[in-house]
C-alpha cells in the first residue's frame, strides 16, 4: 500500500493513554571487549566497559510508548528488591505513571542481564520465578487494573512474557473490562494461556508463536494461511497479525482477504524489543484512527527502525515519522 499518509497518524500518538498489562522486567547490559579465552574454561573473557539498565518486557513495552508520544500506565509485579526499585526509577525517569506498579516480597523482579562483546551476545543470565502467582497477588494486580482502567483509557495492552502472572482469569478480566468499555485491546501472546485471548482486538503471535498455538508448522504461504484460519476460528479477534522476522507480516482481519506485509528493516542489529515495538505502534495507530492494514504497516516501519539498534532501544515519534516521509 502507499504508505505516505501514514505520517498523518503520529501526531495522533501525543496523549492517548494506554494500560499495559503484564510481565515486567529489567534489562541489564554489561558490554565490553573478549580478547581472549579463558584459561579455567574454554569461554571468552570479557573486559567490562560499561554497564546499563533499561526497562524490559511489559516495561519495555510502555517505554516504546513514551517514546511514541503516549501516556503509557504498566501495570504488574515488581519485587521488594532493588532491581524493582530500580526499574521504578527508569520508569518514572521516562516520564512514565508508576502507580500501578505492585511490590511484592514473594517474587524476586524479573531480571535479564546479558553480556555483549563487541556485538556479539555471548550469554544472558535471567533472575525470575516463573511459577503461576498466588491468588491474593493477582487479586492485588486486578484491583490496579481497575483504578487505572476507570479512570479513562484509550487503549489497554496485554504483554505475556509467561512469566506467571498473566492467567486466565487476569486475562478474562481485562479482555471483559475492554469490550464493554468499547476500549481496544492488543495482546503480545505466549502459548500457555493461548485460548484465553478469546475477543481480543489485535494478537501479534510470531511465526512460532502461530504454528504451535494451533498445531500447524508454518513453512510456506498455504501453512501460513491455514494457521491464520485456524488462530481467528479458535480466539476469533478482530485482527490477526502474525510477524514472521526478515519475512515481515502477515494480516488477517475479519471480513478480508489475508495480506502479507514485506519487511522494511534495511539492517538487522538486534531483535530484542522488536515485537514491543510492534504492540506499541499497533495499538497506538489503532487508536489513533488507523484501519487495520494502516496499523500493521505503521507497526512494520517502527520494527524495522527497533532492530537496527543493539538491546532495547525503543524508536521515537521523530524516527517513525521521518521514516514513514521517506517510505
Amino acid at each position: 500500500m502507499d504508505t505516505a499518509h501514514l505520517k498523518h497518524f503520529v501526531p495522533a500518538f501525543a496523549g492517548k493513554r494506554i494500560l499495559v498489562l503484564g510481565d515486567l522486567m529489567l534489562d541489564r547490559y554489561i558490554t565490553g571487549e573478549a580478547e581472549r579465552i579463558s584459561p579455567e574454561a574454554p569461554v571468552p573473557v570479557v573486559t567490562v566497559q560499561s554497564e546499563r539498565d533499561v526497562p524490559g518486557g511489559a516495561a519495555n513495552v510502555a517505554a516504546c510508548l513514551a517514546a511514541l508520544g503516549a501516556e503509557a500506565v504498566p501495570c504488574g509485579l515488581i519485587g521488594s528488591d532493588g532491581d524493582g526499585a530500580a526499574l521504578d526509577a527508569h520508569l518514572s525517569a521516562l516520564g512514565i505513571d508508576t502507580n500501578a506498579l505492585v511490590k511484592t516480597s514473594l517474587r524476586p523482579t524479573t531480571k535479564k542481564t546479558r553480556v555483549i562483546a563487541g556485538r556479539q551476545q555471548i550469554v544472558r543470565i535471567d533472575h525470575e520465578d516463573k511459577s503461576h502467582c498466588a491468588a491474593a497477588i493477582t487479586n492485588e494486580v486486578l484491583a490496579a487494573f481497575d483504578r487505572i482502567f476507570f479512570g479513562t483509557v484509550d487503549g489497554v495492552i496485554l504483554s505475556d512474557y509467561g512469566k506467571g502472572l498473566l492467567q486466565p482469569a487476569l486475562i478474562e478480566h481485562a479482555i471483559l473490562r475492554c469490550r464493554a468499555g468499547e476500549i481496544p485491546i492488543a495482546v503480545d501472546p505466549k502459548l500457555e494461556f493461548f485460548m484465553s485471548y478469546r475477543g481480543v482486538t489485535l494478537i501479534t503471535p510470531n511465526t512460532k508463536e502461530a504454528s504451535e498455538s494451533v498445531g500447524i508448522p508454518v513453512r510456506d504461504t498455504a501453512s501460513l494461511l491455514a494457521a491464520g484460519a485456524a488462530i481467528r476460528k479458535a480466539i476469533d479477534p478482530d485482527i490477526l497479525l502474525i510477524t514472521r522476522s526478515e519475512q515481515g507480516m502477515a494480516l488477517f482481519e475479519r471480513g478480508r482477504e489475508p495480506e502479507e506485509i514485506p519487511t522494511r528493516a534495511r539492517e538487522v542489529f538486534d531483535v530484542t524489543g522488536a515485537g514491543d515495538m510492534v504492540i506499541a505502534a499497533a495499538t497506538l495507530a489503532l487508536v489513533s484512527g488507523a484501519n487495520a492494514c494502516e496499523a500493521a504497516c505503521i507497526a512494520n516501519i517502527a520494527a524495522g527502525l527497533e532492530v537496527q539498534k543493539l538491546g532495547c532501544r525503543p524508536v521515537a515519534a521523530a524516527e517513525l515519522l521521518e521514516a514513514l516521509e521517506q517510505a
